[in-house]
């Protein structure tokens, strides 16, 4: 996984789903998981309040959990 402080950019990385170890780090202001194949963003984004970027662009996502629409972005 690439940091660059607060953001940790998961670019391109054909994933799958998004590594449990991520919603661990609540010290992140900025997420990138764009390009990852992705068909859902677990509720344990809710993790994250201090988020203020989050990139999903190119996956397949249908939905995204309500706890998305509740992080507060520092």
């Amino acid at each position: 996984m690439r940091d660059r402080g607060q953001t940790l950019n998961l670019w391109k990385k054909h994933l799958g789903r998004v590594p449990p170890e991520v919603w661990a780090r609540t010290e992140l202001e900025g997420l990138v998981l764009a390009d990852n194949d992705l068909e859902e963003i677990p509720e344990e984004i809710g993790r994250l309040q201090r988020l203020r970027m989050l990139d999903l662009g190119h996956n397949r996502l249908r939905q995204v959990p309500e706890a998305l629409g509740e992080l507060e972005g520092g």
